[in-house]
Formats: C-alpha cells, structure tokens, sequence
C-alpha cells in the first residue's frame, strides 16, 4: 500500500502540517557543547548532534526520511515536526519526532450480497472505505502525551472492486469473492462472497420458474407431512427452499407462486422484487 499515493488522490495538497519544523542550521563553536538528542516516533535515539553552548542545532544533517514507515500493510507513518525547535542550545536537549499516521479502514462492506442474474454489476451499496490520518502536535495533555488533531476521509469513491462484473464473477461458479482494492494498491482492504441465486424456485430445471413449480413444491411438502422419512434430494432443496429458512414447506410454493404472478404481469421484476422487498 502507498498511502501517500491515495491521500494525494483524495485530499488536497495541503494536509495538516505539524507547526514548528524550520529551525536555524548554523552553530556556534566553543569550549562548552551539549548534547542533543533525537528521538524517533517510538521515543528511542536515532540521531545525536554536539552543539556549543549559545550555538544553534543543525538540522540540515538529519536524515528525516528515514523515519517513514509502513507499520502494517494498511497503515503508514511519516515525519511531521518536531517536539521542539529551540534556537540556541546552553543545556543537553532531547528533542522527538513527531508522526502523521495514516490508517486504512473497512466502516462497512456491500449490503447486497445475493443476486438473482447474471447481468449487470457487483453492487457496492453499503461499502465505506476511509482514510483516518492522526497528525501529532508539539503540545502535551496533561496525561503527558502528544496531542493530535484527527482527520477522517472517506474514500470509497476512489475505490475499485473485482471482479466488478455479475457475469465476470459467476462465470464459473454460483459463489464470488469480490475484493476491494484503494486506489493505487494492488492489495485489496478486504473481500466479501456474494452468492448467485438465478436458479431459485425452478424446481423442476427447465429453466423458468412458474406455478409448475410452485404445485411441486406443495406436493412435496405434503409427501413429507405424510410420511416422516420422506426425503427431498439436495438440489430439489437448493431450489425450492426460497425464503431461505432451510426447509421447503407450503411458505415457500406459496413465494414461488407470487414471484410467478409479479413477472407475469412485469418482465423486468426479479426475485429481489419478492424476497428481498418482504
């Protein structure tokens, strides 16, 4: 992941910026020097400087970029400021950098995940994809920690999903992963399986669903009241079980039968006009 590349799709040029980052480079020589300390974002050293007492720190020699991390795969870390830019040095002085985070996260994948077609596209209502970029300060809490101002970006829009298609996805299968991708990463945030149902209430396989089928359903179901060890094979379940609930009984010839009534009157209507409107 390159966040730098996504919040620079995403954001305007100018992110909050940590104040107090310019400091004065020159030092003064004398028979008196202090020691200054930086500290990297975990507080430990990683760069030392001798100034002489009244002299200024200089900057210019340290290697801020070698601060910039990638903490997870989702979450980056670069150099903002510094805790503090004093302009002359008469004692030895610890001085940390400060950070600006930015984390990727999922608030929310697709609603829809069942699908009655083949035609048209992965739906992505319900997806919520954000950048959080928590910018530290060179001012303390009175717990003693860094305070911090927090931005939250939602960059959904700028996201991409694969496969993006209904026909791409089940072109082999009645399950897909889709998986969500940031812009300019080539690993995705996160994935989720969407199931094709484009087989549901055609019990009897001929390929269209109507009161054909909802009469075997009934049937069916009466066999098994009748007869305790009656059993329905699997893929007579598979398609006959519409309202999901795991078993086939007059509810569901009954659902068959409305579906059989809406698209008789409605070409366009799908089982989403059914089952998921009730």
């Amino acid at each position: 992941m390159n966040i730098k590349k996504i919040i620079a799709a995403t954001l305007s040029a100018a992110l909050i910026m940590c104040p107090g980052t310019t400091a004065p480079i020159s030092s003064t020589n004398a028979e008196t020097t202090y020691t200054v300390t930086f500290l990297d974002f975990d507080g430990k050293v990683f760069f030392t400087q001798s100034v002489g007492a009244g002299g200024n720190i200089d900057y210019s020699f340290i290697d801020t970029s070698s601060l910039h991390r990638h903490v997870d795969a989702y979450t980056e870390q670069e150099f903002c400021g510094w805790s503090s830019t004093p302009s002359t040095v008469n004692s030895n002085i610890t001085i940390q950098a400060l950070a600006r985070t930015a984390v990727i996260s999922v608030d929310g994948l697709p609603t829809k995940t069942r699908y009655y077609t083949k035609s048209g596209n992965v739906a992505t209502g319900g997806l919520n994809i954000s950048i959080t970029i928590s910018t530290q300060l060179p001012e303390f809490t009175v717990e003693g920690e860094f305070k911090t101002t927090v931005t939250k970006v939602n960059i959904t829009n700028t996201c991409t999903i694969k496969p993006s298609t209904l026909a791409e996805a089940f072109k082999s299968s009645d399950t897909a992963e889709i998986k969500v991708y940031p812009i300019n990463t080539s690993q995705p945030i996160c994935s989720y399986t969407i199931t094709n149902y484009q087989y549901l209430g055609d019990v009897d396989q001929n390929g269209k669903t109507d009161s054909v089928d909802a009469s075997a359903v009934l049937t069916k179901y009466a066999q098994m009241a009748a007869n305790q060890d009656y059993t329905l094979d699997a893929e007579f379940v598979r398609r006959a079980d519409v309202n999901f609930d795991g078993i086939v009984d007059a509810r569901d010839a009954s659902t068959i039968l409305k579906y059989y009534a809406v698209v008789s009157t409605n070409s366009a209507a799908t089982w989403d006009n059914i089952i998921d409107f009730n």
